[in-house]
């Protein structure tokens, strides 16, 4: 199992935050990163094997992860990462995979048991999701029928929605 994080993108709605830091090296809290704490609920998780995909402030990121020896992490840039969005991203990672994989958004901060029940669903892709008694405009909506997610889409209208996508899917076999 390898999990692949989406951190190239600029972040520019949490201006002025991320003028000169990527979203995924801002501080939560206790000093620690958003991808550290991902980096950390992975490893304990059993996973060894992390592709981060980089484009904006790269070298912050290299830099945050070059000493780390509790995973195999390989960083893939994405030169695009200005002018394309997730999906150039994640095809640049999965291009070279040929296992399953979990890829989550670089700036997901989750709990690690999210992380576990997710890998031990079963299904060629299981994407976690919220409920929310109300969604925004800017919310990854969903649309689901039962346990099937039929959409997916900031531009389905809130009424619309059932779900949130958290940015976190798994893809297993023919997935």
């Amino acid at each position: 199992m390898r999990v692949i994080i989406l951190a190239a993108g600029k972040g520019e709605r949490l201006y002025p935050l991320t003028k000169n830091t990527p979203k995924s090296l801002l501080e939560i809290g206790h000093g620690k990163t958003v991808l550290e704490s991902q980096l950390e609920n992975i490893a304990g998780c059993g996973i060894r094997d992390v592709t981060i995909v980089t484009g904006y402030k790269t070298e912050q990121i290299e830099a945050k992860v070059k000493d780390i020896d509790f995973l195999d992490i390989t960083i893939c840039y994405n030169p695009f990462y200005a002018t394309s969005n997730n999906l150039i991203s994640a095809w640049l990672a999965i291009r070279e995979t040929s296992e399953n994989f979990v890829l989550v958004n670089g700036d997901d901060v989750f709990k690690r048991k999210v992380l576990e029940g997710l890998i031990n669903c079963t299904n060629d892709i299981t994407m976690v999701i919220d409920r929310k008694d109300k969604y925004d405009e800017d919310d990854m909506k969903v649309v689901t029928d039962g346990e099937l997610v039929l959409k997916v889409s900031k531009e389905i209208p809130v009424e619309e929605a059932n779900g949130e996508s958290i940015g976190m899917i798994l893809f297993r076999r023919k997935g």
